[in-house]
Order: structure tokens, then sequence, then C-alpha cells
């Protein structure tokens, strides 16, 4: 607080007190691979990394560690991240039934509305509910003009599922265990870029079983809690 005599007038000024937050110790970080790879690129945004393209590397393999050591060793210290793209061989197996049961979606809907304004909650009416139906919202913000207001409308549409049996030809089981197989390899590695692939089917008396072998790359860098490095022995 201080005090200013100016023009005849007694003037009192404050500066109110701040905080500053103490940031908050991170995690310590390292990545490693996540599975048996070859090493095509590295792309580490920080840390250090400890392979080289080029190199094999085992599953759970330190790539790129969190510390390192200086010439006069002392330990320098930067979390690790970014990522790694590795050449992967995998293999996935699949089976597809000739015949199943499967919901599909009819013509049969519900829709309800719900308006959401000043933080009150209010139905703007519905029709009657559906067993395990599938359900979809949408939100649509309040408008007057071209001035949004503070609230908004959900509608919820539901759209009934009938199940239903379909009976597939042995072309159309292989193709569709196929398909199983590269959604394995695609939820595993979303970013999977597929270089070779081979599909072996066999038939049996009730389905087709797929089984397929990939070569692809993808990044295999996964965060884990770093390890303590070992300082360099003179």
């Amino acid at each position: 607080i201080g005090i200013n005599f100016t023009g005849g007038c007694l003037m009192i000024e404050s500066t109110p007190m701040e905080q500053q937050q103490i940031r908050q110790t991170e995690e310590k970080t390292a990545l490693y691979s996540s599975a048996n790879a070859e090493i095509v690129l590295i792309e580490v945004e920080s840390g250090f990394s400890q392979v080289e393209p080029g190199q094999l590397v085992a599953a759970g393999q330190l790539l790129a560690a969190e510390e390192r050591f200086d010439r006069d060793g002392k330990p320098v210290v930067q979390s690790a991240s970014g990522s790694i793209i590795g050449r992967i061989r995998a293999e996935y197996i699949s089976e597809q039934a000739y015949e199943e049961t499967v919901p599909i979606l009819t013509q049969q809907t519900s829709v309800s509305r719900t308006l959401y304004l000043l933080g009150r909650e209010m139905s703007l009416g519905t029709t009657e509910p559906l067993a395990d139906p599938e359900v979809k919202l949408t939100w649509t913000p309040l408008t007057l003009g071209k001035i949004a207001l503070p609230g908004c409308i959900c509608t919820r549409e539901e759209r009934a599922r009938q199940p239903v049996q379909l009976t597939y030809s042995v072309s159309e089981a292989q193709a569709m265990a196929r398909r199983q197989c590269v959604l394995q390899l695609l939820q595993e590695y979303p970013d999977a870029e597929i270089e070779q692939q081979s599909f072996d089917f066999a038939e049996g008396p009730n389905g087709v079983t797929c089984g397929a072998k990939f070569v692809f790359c993808a990044n295999i860098a996964k965060p884990g809690n770093a390890q303590p490095m070992q300082p360099p022995q003179e």
C-alpha cells in the first residue's frame, strides 16, 4: 500500500498480492519397445535415444532414456517423448462361422428432446423408449438471430434393432475372416503401414479359420517409468 499527495489530493494506491503456483514435479518417463522389431525411423522429441536405424530390438527394451551423463559425469535429465518407427512381423488368427445371428436396424424409432437452459433441465416431450436400441445424441445450441443463448437442446433418437440370421458362402466367410485379422492388427497398431501380408484358410464343417501374417511399420515407442542410469566408469 502506498500514499501519494498530488494536486491537493491524497491518493492511496495498493497492489493486490499475487500467488505463484509451484510447478509440480513431472514424472520421469522413458520409452520402451512394445514389440520385437527392426528400427526404421527415430523421431524422439525429448529424451536421449538409445537405438539407431537398422538395429533389432526386443519387446520391453529401452528405446529412449530420460537421463544421460555429460563429460564431467553429471546427470542431464529430460523426460523422453516422441515416436520410434519399427518394422514388425506379426501373426493373427480369426474364425468366421457360416451362420450367425446379427442385429440389424429397423424403421421403428423413438425420439425425446430435453432443454438445458441456465443450469435447468426441462423435457420437451418423448415417445415410448425402445428395448436395446441404437442411440444417437444431437446437441443444438440456442440462438436468437446471431446471438448465442446460454442453453441448448439435446435430441435423443433411438432406433430399434432386430436379430437376423445370416448365412455366408465359403468365399464370403473367408473375406470376413481376413477382414477380422486386419482389424486386429489395426486395433493394436492404428498407424500401421502394411508392407507384406499373406492369408491361409482352413475350412471346417461350421466355418472358416484364417491365419494372417503381416510385415508392417508402426510406432513401437511405449512410455513407461524411467529407470536410473549407471554413470560411466572411469
